[in-house]
């Protein structure tokens, strides 16, 4: 009697320990919160997971690097998805996971399920918004940005196109979010970044890069066609009464009228002021006849302007 009644206890006693482990079994094999870290500005990062189904809200986490363990620095509600973890040092990347929290069997108990993977972000000043461009003039490209808060300046960076990235400009006053750039080369499409950087002790902290902008100096053409290019010299004027020269042109004014302003690739810049030719054909004025013999004839794409530069 003595002997079933110590089998009994021991049944009952290893029942009750098996039972509570394989409902925690079933809550920690329920797919865990997927979470990742970004980067705000220099003393904040957002924290944000994907839903859990029947989720009664979520508990995130931060590694203390004094302590060696992870602690809780917050909690939300179920129908939070992100954390913003604020008042934190210059520079310095920081770990975190999600733990979601769940209902137990009993329907009161709130339980702790599953674990996101680690997550991390280092502060650093954010990247700069809004990048646009404007053009003054056929060398002059002028960039603006949106202000990012808390920084000490910006440093600019630029490109050509296909090139790589060199830093063209460093700004020292926080408050100017423009730069104008006027060592540059006319009708070209040059590359663009901006990146705010903040003092900390004798360095500078660079942040992230903003967007790239394409930004072109070049003209606005109506239209382009291909033409039979020929090539003249000699002093004298032109149709319209102007100084033959570089960058005046003979054109059949049915096809380009006299006055307009147009590209012809591999010439340049020019403007139609002499007549003398039929049809999609122009004669481009060269300096010598030396040139001339060696332009001979080619086939030249031109692009109409108009009658006016937009740009000087």
């Amino acid at each position: 009697m003595i002997k079933k009644l110590i089998s009994f206890i021991i049944v009952m006693a290893m029942t009750m320990t098996i039972a509570p482990q394989a409902a925690m079994a079933e809550v920690t094999e329920l797919p865990p919160p997927e979470a990742t870290a970004k980067t705000l500005s220099h003393s904040q990062i957002s924290i944000s997971w994907q839903a859990v189904e029947n989720a009664q809200g979520y508990e995130i986490y931060r590694y203390n690097s004094e302590t060696g363990k992870y602690e809780i620095i917050g909690s939300v509600g179920a129908e939070t998805l992100s954390f913003i973890n604020t008042g934190l040092k210059i520079n310095k990347t920081y770990k975190y996971y999600v733990r979601v929290l769940l209902l137990a069997e009993d329907g009161t108990t709130i339980i702790k399920g599953a674990t996101s993977l680690i997550c991390s972000a280092k502060t650093v000043p954010a990247a700069p918004a809004n990048i646009k461009y404007s053009v003054t003039s056929r060398k002059h490209i002028k960039i603006t940005w949106r202000k990012v808060s808390g920084v000490s300046g910006y440093y600019v960076y630029r490109a050509s196109k296909g090139g790589k990235y060199k830093k063209v400009k460093t700004i020292t006053k926080a408050g100017t979010t423009s730069f104008s750039n006027s060592s540059i080369a006319a009708n070209k499409t040059y590359l663009y970044k901006i990146k705010a950087y903040k003092k900390s002790g004798k360095k500078k902290i660079s942040g992230k890069s903003s967007v790239s902008i394409y930004a072109n100096n070049g003209m606005p053409y109506k239209k382009k066609f291909k033409v039979r290019a020929y090539a003249y010299t000699g002093k004298g004027n032109c149709a319209n009464g102007k100084k033959a020269k570089i960058g005046r042109i003979a054109v059949d004014k049915k096809v380009i009228p006299l006055g307009t302003w147009l590209y012809v690739s591999g010439y340049g810049l020019c403007q139609a002021c002499d007549t003398g030719v039929k049809g999609k054909k122009i004669d481009v004025y060269l300096s010598s006849e030396k040139e001339c013999r060696k332009w001979g004839i080619k086939k030249k794409t031109v692009y109409i302007i108009g009658k006016k530069l937009p740009l000087i």
